[in-house]
């Protein structure tokens, strides 16, 4: 298999926002607030139904960044999509779910690793590794809180903290793979 930049691109924006797969391949421009760097899923792509804030770790802003220029670059093979990861054939349609599934058997995943594999490993490194309870990257999962109570408090509640912990985990991530 060819693992391109694009694709490469895709994997690494899903291990830094830790959000489902088909929210990564399905990510459009208008989604991301660079200013504030945040990215706001709206409620009609998530599972939950809800708005999903999803703060922004430099180095996914970084990505980010480089795609867009890629992406209006006079010889892009993606003129102006409005998605973050365009199909190579339809550049007006996001790149298709199978590769991502692809990326991960390019890479030797297979069988040990899925998409949403990397969701799992966040909150082993976000618990045990930086030490933080369980709420916040459980709220960074776009998980519904238990019981009334919880969801009473407003779903944004721990973007402080959450901004914070995707730095760190991206700081984290980033010296693994040095």
């Amino acid at each position: 298999g060819h693992l391109s930049k694009d694709r490469l691109d895709a994997i690494w924006l899903l291990m830094l926002t830790v959000v489902r797969p088909n929210e990564v391949i399905k990510a459009k421009w208008s989604e991301f607030d660079f200013y504030k760097r945040l990215w706001i899923i709206p409620k009609e792509r998530m599972k939950m139904r809800n708005d999903h804030i999803v703060p922004l770790s430099k180095q996914a802003i970084e990505i980010l960044q480089k795609r867009w220029k890629d992406n209006i670059a006079n010889d892009s093979p993606y003129p102006q999509s409005k998605y973050v990861f365009p199909s190579r054939k339809k550049p007006q349609q996001p790149m298709s779910h199978n590769t991502i599934c692809k990326i991960i058997i390019d890479m030797g995943w297979k069988g040990r690793h899925t998409g949403h594999g990397f969701r799992a490993l966040f909150m082993g490194i976000a618990k045990e590794e930086l030490k933080y309870r369980h709420e916040v990257p459980d709220r960074q999962l776009a998980h519904k809180p238990k019981g009334n109570v919880n969801r009473a408090y407003d779903r944004a509640q721990f973007l402080e903290e959450r901004t914070i912990l995707m730095q760190q985990y991206a700081d984290y991530i980033a010296a693994m793979s040095t």
